[in-house]
């Protein structure tokens, strides 16, 4: 009787149950412990209902099957090129570290009609504000010697990573996620506005926003800003109105940011160092980074930095252009190679490849950097399909961050594209019908 009961009981709740785990997995990828706790629970709670729904989800289209593949790409290059890890035990750590790439598409897809992925996008945006807003207070309350150090313009390149890094994750890894947030908030707004104009839902949208963008500014990360300015112009495109009205409202909206962003770079001057002589500076030395006086101080997370690993990167690929040198060799193979091409610099600070599709080329070879494109360039085609904004949004975002950062080498970008990969696809299957969900 209790096992009937409990089975009536999971399945009378399983449709808030299933929204409930999505979204606080996708909030919590910020505690990659707390959010891998979540996912195995999440995966439980689906076999569970596997085995006691009589309507159990099923492959229905060779489509359906396709999408499901393309997210996984990521497993399935770990499965096809295991054998070429010198070291299994550590080619099974990556493996098993791509599983969710497996396991969300799966799971979400074959289940895509429990799915609300405006509900979802709209309670993830609105906890990861709260969050954020909670550990701000918290970091100026523990952390009182760093917030008045900045507030006095003391070591303000550091800022936006003391304060991920008291959260627990890395800072350009948390500023994608509030850059996609931004750019979501803004686009609701619009969306309300139409609607209702100023109500208290469009208020409150704006609200959230404001706080977003100053999250954006205290992380301060370059690609999450200029990832922004993007969505900013692509939004303008994209969203639906008249053009005057267009025009006015995105006229304001800039003005209110330009202001918003003097004022917080009048407070934190640091900032135009970081816009300018940090991104230009030193191009000529690509390559030769060690004849830079002090590179660990002056050019450490510059460009030019970026362009020679990318260089090193490609130059090493070459070599195993075919197959790569597999998940567990590559990153010792690049280091390697920086002593044999005498880059002392590089070599001491062991610097990655920041790049996800030079990374894939290290890892898997040609194969790699094919498999790579088809899985970042997959939201532009849920775009191309469904004409729904928030995906051509999500591209730019994953995009964009992953050609200064290999996020897919990442347990919290691999869970975070698969997640959303999952969720978004749910315009392709259901596309004519989206609009209501």
């Amino acid at each position: 009787i209790m096992l009937f009961i409990m089975k009536k009981l999971i399945l009378k709740f399983k449709n808030n149950l299933f929204l409930f785990f999505i979204t606080i997995i996708a909030t919590t990828l910020i505690f990659r412990k707390i959010a891998t706790i979540l996912i195995l629970i999440f995966l439980f709670y689906s076999l569970i209902i596997y085995f006691i729904d009589d309507k159990k989800s099923n492959i229905k289209t060779r489509k359906t099957l396709i999408y499901i593949l393309i997210i996984s790409i990521p497993f399935l290059l770990e499965v096809v090129f295991f054998l070429n890890n010198s070291n299994l035990v550590e080619g099974y750590k990556s493996l098993e570290k791509n599983l969710t790439t497996l396991f969300f598409p799966i799971v979400i897809i074959l289940n895509y009609k429990l799915l609300k992925p405006k509900k979802i996008l709209n309670l993830y945006s609105i906890f990861t504000i709260i969050l954020l807003v909670i550990f701000l207070v918290l970091f100026i309350v523990f952390r009182n010697d760093y917030f008045n150090k900045y507030l006095q313009g003391i070591h303000l390149w550091q800022m936006g990573y003391e304060f991920s890094n008291f959260i627990g994750i890395h800072a350009p890894a948390l500023n994608m996620y509030v850059s996609f947030i931004s750019i979501v908030l803004l686009y609701n707004f619009l969306n309300e506005y139409l609607l209702n104009a100023f109500s208290k839902k469009s208020v409150c949208f704006v609200v959230l926003f404001l706080l977003s963008f100053l999250f954006l500014l205290i992380i301060n990360t370059r690609i999450a800003l200029l990832t922004f300015a993007i969505h900013l112009v692509v939004l303008f495109f994209v969203f639906q109105m008249k053009l005057k009205l267009k025009i006015i409202i995105f006229s304001c909206s800039i003005f209110i940011l330009t202001l918003f962003s003097i004022l917080f770079v009048n407070k934190f001057p640091y900032i135009i160092e970081k816009y300018s002589t940090q991104i230009t500076g030193n191009l000529d030395k690509i390559g030769k980074l060690d004849e830079i006086e002090n590179p660990e101080i002056n050019v450490y997370s510059s460009l030019v930095t970026r362009l020679t690993i990318w260089k090193s990167s490609y130059e090493l690929g070459k070599r195993e252009v075919l197959f790569g040198h597999g998940s567990s060799d590559a990153k010792k193979e690049l280091i390697k190679y920086y002593g044999e091409t005498n880059q002392k610099f590089l070599k001491k600070f062991e610097l990655i490849t920041h790049n996800q599709i030079l990374n894939y080329f290290l890892k898997f070879g040609i194969i790699g950097v094919i498999g790579c494109l088809t899985y970042l360039l997959y939201p532009l085609y849920i775009y191309y399909e469904s004409k729904n904004a928030i995906a051509l949004f999500f591209f730019i975002n994953f995009f964009i961050s992953n050609i200064t950062d290999d996020y897919l080498n990442k347990f919290d970008g691999l869970a975070y594209s698969a997640l959303w990969y999952s969720i978004l696809t749910y315009y392709v299957i259901n596309k004519k019908n989206y609009e209501e969900n």
